[in-house]
């Protein structure tokens, strides 16, 4: 608690030696003039309520500094903050020309501040809350380090006027004590004002704040447009949440209230001895406070769950090579070839489809297709991951062929099959009335007349099978037709009934006429015979006419 109360009562004071007041300081409507070489050393707390004070000379502060009127610094003047725990603030802004932040304890500034040519640290550190440290045009920051900076612990920014273009420059900002997270801006396009500070958090939360690095970069430009920036952000091991890995570390931009990673390569950059670790981006078009906060995030490439596998297959056929891969983001695919000269991306065509998906088919592969090697890219927002490579084999399928030494042979005759396939190792006939055969040159018997279709499959070595149909290719001829010239109709079982023998007919008709002419018997169903008799009566033996009239299968007529 200070003791001793100094009250300004004079019209001015004009200070041209040093002065040492060792009093709470205030002024109340008086006009106070340190000139040029002057020197005042204060300790205790100043208060300038409302009245004027002009600086070109050098004071000392001890204590609290709380302006509520007019201060005014000349391009010679200097203010030293020098004591312990000290406050700079007040309702009106504090112009500083040079300020030197000394002493044995941190600084806080609570109200608004300019530098208009140079803020050096001797120690220690500035805490921000609400309001601003404007660097004017020529205003710069001298010797921070991670023991001296600005701490911005509420709303206010670090502003700079006028940033250089095409120059790294330094915004020496944190959110706490205790580490230290500057901002390194390269900004080209339109002169503007950037406005930096660093927050504790992530604001908005991403809902995953666990892999972050715990803290909210806000870098703000006045005038939008034109702008082509590059941000580079600073922090420590420990401002890293559980579930970070510097390994995957990017920067992630919120976009309207939304995070988005940054296109980069994953991973922080070793920054010792001003941080732990370090992070850029290039090209930034864009830093309004729509676009211009930014945090450090970790996020994996993709990992892969299930890998691609060789694939063995027959030309002419499809072939399938499919991946599966988990990420927190949405995944990307890219199949790639390989047939000697180099990867290629492929693309989807009347060969390939799923060319940027899971799953690769290739249609209808062709023998030149053999041994070329397939791989995935899977990507996401946070970089890729290469499967592994490998290959198709395509064997060469055979060709199903053969021929018959006859292709129209009697019942109960048999046909010979020649094999003329080639490539095959293995033969699977079919002849068509239900019997097969895996002979290469089989013998097939026939018992029925008929048109008989004719399969043959083959298996090459590999295992690939090609078949051949040949339909009605074998014709089986049935012996033509007779009727006895002598049948006994006596009921003893033997040759009691007359039939048409031979091949099947169709539009059937027999009839059978005495030696008069009459007709005996008629019928148009081929399993049907004369048995002798008319309506049950015997005829007497001697001398009968036959007609046969109909269709083979071949069209012949039978008279």
């Amino acid at each position: 608690m200070k003791k001793h109360l100094l009250l300004l009562k004079i019209l001015f004071i004009l200070i041209c030696f040093p002065v040492v007041i060792n009093a709470q300081f205030v002024n109340k409507g008086r006009d106070i003039f340190v000139q040029v070489d002057a020197q005042m050393y204060i300790k205790g707390d100043i208060s300038n309520d409302t009245g004027y004070i002009l600086n070109n000379g050098l004071i000392v502060m001890i204590d609290a500094f709380l302006n509520h009127s007019v201060f005014e610094s000349g391009p010679d003047s200097y203010v030293k903050l020098e004591g312990d725990t000290q406050e700079v603030g007040g309702s009106k802004l504090i112009p500083f020309w040079n300020l030197y932040i000394a002493g044995t304890n941190h600084k806080y500034f609570t109200g608004p501040t300019q530098v208009n040519d140079s803020l050096k640290f001797v120690a220690n550190k500035i805490v921000l809350s609400d309001s601003n440290i404007t660097l004017t045009p020529t205003g710069e920051i001298y010797h921070p380090s991670p023991a001296k900076h600005i701490v911005t612990i509420g709303e206010g920014y670090l502003v700079k006027k006028v940033v250089p273009l095409n120059t790294p420059y330094l915004f020496p900002v944190s959110d706490t004590l205790n580490t230290y997270k500057p901002v390194i801006l390269t900004y080209s396009g339109n002169i503007d004002t950037i406005s930096v500070r660093c927050n504790i958090g992530i604001h908005p939360t991403t809902g995953a704040d666990t892999t972050t690095v715990y803290s909210t970069y806000y870098i703000h430009e006045s005038n939008p447009g034109g702008t082509e920036a590059r941000v580079d952000l600073g922090w420590n091991t420990q401002d890293e949440q559980p579930a970070f890995n510097n390994s995957w570390a990017m920067m992630w931009q919120n976009i309207n209230g939304v995070w988005h990673p940054l296109s980069g390569t994953p991973g922080a950059i070793v920054n010792t001895p001003e941080t732990h670790w370090h992070y850029f981006v290039v090209g930034l078009p864009d830093l309004t406070p729509q676009y211009g906060n930014f945090i450090i995030r970790s996020m994996p490439v993709p990992t892969i769950t299930r890998k691609p596998v060789p694939a063995i297959i027959c030309e002419g056929d499809d072939a399938h090579f499919s991946i599966d891969a988990v990420s927190w983001l949405q995944n990307y695919y890219q199949w790639q070839v390989n047939c000697g000269n180099g990867w290629v991306d492929v693309v989807n065509d009347n060969i390939y489809s799923g060319a940027q998906s899971n799953y690769l088919v290739i249609h209808n592969a062709s023998l030149n297709m053999n041994g070329c090697f397939f791989r995935c890219i899977v990507s996401n927002d946070a970089g890729y991951v290469l499967s592994d490579a490998v290959p198709i084999t395509v064997n060469k399928k055979p060709v199903a062929d053969f021929y018959a030494q006859e292709t129209q042979i009697n019942v109960m005759h048999y046909a010979e099959f020649y094999d003329l396939s080639t490539d095959a190792s293995y033969w699977e006939w079919e002849f068509g009335e239900g019997s097969t055969s895996n002979d290469q040159n089989p013998i097939q018997y026939y018992y029925i007349d008929g048109f008989y279709t004719i399969t043959l499959i083959v298996t090459s070595p590999d295992g690939c099978k090609d078949t051949i149909v040949k339909p009605n290719y074998i014709d089986v001829v049935g012996p033509d037709i007779y009727v006895p010239t002598l049948f006994t109709p006596n009921n003893d079982g033997m040759n009691d009934v007359l039939y048409v023998r031979g091949e099947e007919i169709n539009k059937f008709e027999f009839k059978v006429f005495n030696q008069l002419g009459l007709l005996m018997f008629q019928t148009t169903n081929q399993l049907m015979g004369w048995k002798g008799s008319v309506e049950g009566v015997p005829q007497p033996e001697g001398n009968y006419v036959w007609t046969v009239t109909g269709e083979t299968r071949r069209g012949k007529i039978k008279v």
